[in-house]
């Protein structure tokens, strides 16, 4: 017979507590003179998933914070187009996290935007880009593009 006061062995769960996010940054894509898409992924602590904000800062220093520019976003796999950017500029960012505790942040990368056509650059302006690189010259060298002139002779067009 059963007795209601014997007792039950059940073993109880035992559950990692990590009190830290899990914050990963990935290489950009999409790249462009103006714009890029920045990837990553955000896990929220076990212990306390209380996110205030949580994206991508970037700047053009090294060791962007949130001082810098934020993309915000939401969910676990990320990705923000971020626009409005210079051409031919590196620039350096991270996924970060904020909750009531602290702001966390995960592996600083960097990329490079393309140059933009018109752009003064190298003595001459840019007035073709290569959709892959090619041999433009027949020199045997792989070119991107072509620059002509050396100052800009825009103001002299009829």
């Amino acid at each position: 017979m059963n007795n209601p006061l014997e007792e039950v062995n059940n073993p109880i769960e035992e559950f990692e507590c990590n009190p830290l996010p899990t914050l990963t940054t990935e290489e950009a894509s999409d790249i462009t003179a103006v714009s890029a898409t920045l990837i990553g992924t955000i896990e929220a602590p076990t212990c306390d998933d209380s996110v205030t904000a949580k994206g991508f800062v970037y700047a053009v220093t090294e060791t962007p914070t949130l001082a810098d520019n934020i993309a915000a976003v939401s969910g676990e796999v990320i990705s923000k187009e971020i626009s409005n950017l210079e051409s031919n500029k590196s620039y350096y960012y991270r996924t970060y996290y904020t909750n009531e505790t602290d702001t966390y942040y995960g592996e600083q990368k960097s990329f490079t935007t393309l140059v933009a056509i018109g752009q003064n650059i190298e003595g001459g302006i840019v007035f073709y880009i290569a959709p892959e690189p090619t041999d433009l010259d027949g020199d045997g060298v792989l070119d991107k593009g072509l620059i002509c002139a050396t100052e800009n002779q825009s103001s002299s067009i009829a």
